[in-house]
């Protein structure tokens, strides 16, 4: 949802025509549009989602409730669409995947919203350009967000020529305000839109371009500024996530102008964060009723993790199987023995789910309840497939069942004619 919606005034009319929400009462839609089809239908793909319910949200020069709004935007109009997004998602849905909450209005400062899984990241979007017209950029000064001893948001004018060394300073100034703001919110920061200058002819070249054709003209003052917040956040303590934006034209092509300037653009490789991983020996496990069986739930540690890991488990159905697991905490490295027992022949789903502060892991199980001569366990190898040089991966899964005769066998032998191949073991 981008910030053509105005959010001082619930039934204000979107202006823009490729919008969901065009009509009255915007926020109501909005809301019913990202739990239903959004949140609802996507929230179990993938375990690393994070959700930009609004991407620069306008509110309106006017009043609400009393209070005057202007510039810099006011964030009041921004909580309780907000705050009504991370209820609904958390209650309705059970959402548990991180919320990005924008800014008010390009230059304003962030609403107060509070989460009961305190996933909230705050996104800001940082451009240099040399004169867009909108007096916040222009090629005499920068302005940039602050707070004043008594910790009130304003916008701070410096005046300075347009050059490389004025875009560094501003970049160390964002810096410090990003910072700052972390801190006094309490969330993380990630900017989604870093972008160096362009022109297409509706507004003045900067004076060092360094492109001079098409819209991706980029100038060596705003591309001084997109390096800087890049050493600045790669740099400590604690890293700010960011995203290099075209800001071009999109005739430019898919990449925009990404391909133009973006490679000259260095990085601090990331350091992966400390983690755990969770893990078991065999996803499918098959069982005769009225038997038991034990499987061990493995929690290594990745990246110098130490610590306790929470283990708890779900299982769908609900009824014909009984879990047990021990320990449910877990010192990592460590293992969990999940033990099973059922009279009720069907397929059950088990979901082994470990939590440590924010990290969360998951691994699924297969129980297979049957009367017809179970497999003692299963496993999965691989083969590689070709004639001469190593080939096709292929895999399959192996049941080894009980013999009815003492004696063992020697042999078991695989055919898949499919492939074109025999396999002894």
């Amino acid at each position: 949802m981008h910030s053509f919606c105005d959010w001082v005034n619930s039934t204000y009319t979107c202006s823009d025509p490729e919008t969901h929400f065009v009509g009255s009462n915007v926020e109501s839609q909005w809301l019913s549009f990202w739990n239903t089809s959004i949140v609802q239908r996507y929230k179990n793909y993938y375990d690393n989602i994070i959700w930009e319910p609004l991407n620069e949200p306008i509110v309106s020069a006017t009043t609400k409730n009393g209070t005057a709004l202007g510039f810099p935007g006011n964030p009041l109009p921004l909580q309780g669409p907000y705050q009504d997004f991370i209820t609904t998602v958390r209650s309705k849905q059970g959402d548990k995947h991180w919320v990005i909450m924008s800014n008010a209005q390009w230059g304003g400062d962030f609403p107060v919203v509070s989460d009961p899984l305190n996933r909230i990241l705050l996104n800001r979007h940082w451009y240099h350009f040399y004169n867009d017209g909108g007096g916040i950029y222009d090629q005499t000064a920068y302005q940039y967000p602050n707070y004043d001893a008594s910790d009130k948001y304003q916008i701070t004018r410096v005046n300075c020529s347009w050059s490389v060394n004025c875009a560094k300073a501003k970049g160390d100034d964002v810096n410090i305000y990003v910072r700052t703001a972390m801190a006094r919110f309490g969330r993380p920061f990630v900017s989604t839109e870093v972008g160096a200058q362009w022109h297409d002819g509706t507004v003045q070249q900067p004076p060092d371009s360094l492109w001079n054709s098409g819209a991706c003209t980029y100038a060596a003052s705003t591309l001084a500024f997109v390096q800087k917040i890049a050493s600045n956040f790669d740099g400590g303590p604690g890293r700010v996530g960011y995203t290099l934006w075209m800001n071009g034209h999109r005739e430019s092509g898919v990449n925009g102008c990404i391909n133009v300037w973006g490679y000259q653009i260095s990085s601090i490789p990331a350091v992966p964060p400390p983690d755990f991983g969770l893990s078991t020996r065999a996803s499918i496990i098959a069982m005769s009723p009225s038997s038991s069986v034990a499987a061990t739930i493995t929690v290594t540690s990745l990246d110098g993790f130490s610590g306790t890991v929470s283990l708890s488990e779900t299982v769908s159905p609900t009824a014909g199987l009984a879990t047990a697991l021990n320990p449910t905490n877990v010192t990592v490295p460590g293992s969990s023995t999940l033990k099973l027992s059922s009279s009720t022949p069907r397929n059950y789903t088990i979901v082994v789910t470990g939590i440590s502060g924010t990290l969360i892991h998951r691994v699924n199980l297969t129980i297979v309840v049957t009367t017809n001569n179970p497999p003692l366990f299963t496993t999965t190898f691989f083969l590689l497939l070709g004639g001469g040089t190593l080939g096709a991966l292929s895999s399959l899964t192996l049941y080894m069942r009980r013999r009815r005769r003492l004696k063992p066998a020697r042999k078991v032998i695989l055919s898949r004619r499919q492939a074109g191949f025999l396999v002894q073991l």
